[in-house]
């Protein structure tokens, strides 16, 4: 198995783009980047590696590693 090919990315770091992220954020006005680091995070609030977003607190009744219920009742809505 060619596993260069399959894991050819240096790094595991990544950013939403920036067109992307705000275009869903019109819709859905985010607050919280769970998953984010000092340079690329798209809120205010947000959780890097260190502190481990999927096991936080988000807080408003989200529930981590998830979707936020909005997020997810648009996501059903939507046929998924």
């Amino acid at each position: 198995m060619n596993t260069k090919t399959l894991f050819s990315s240096k790094t595991d770091k990544w950013a939403t783009p920036q067109t992307f992220f705000d275009e869903l954020n019109r819709e859905f006005d985010f607050n919280l980047d769970p998953c984010a680091d000092e340079t690329n995070h798209k809120c205010e609030k947000y959780f890097t590696e260190e502190e481990n977003g999927l096991l936080q607190d988000w807080g408003g009744g989200g529930v981590p590693g998830i979707l936020q219920p909005t997020i997810w009742q648009q996501y059903k809505r939507l046929g998924g």
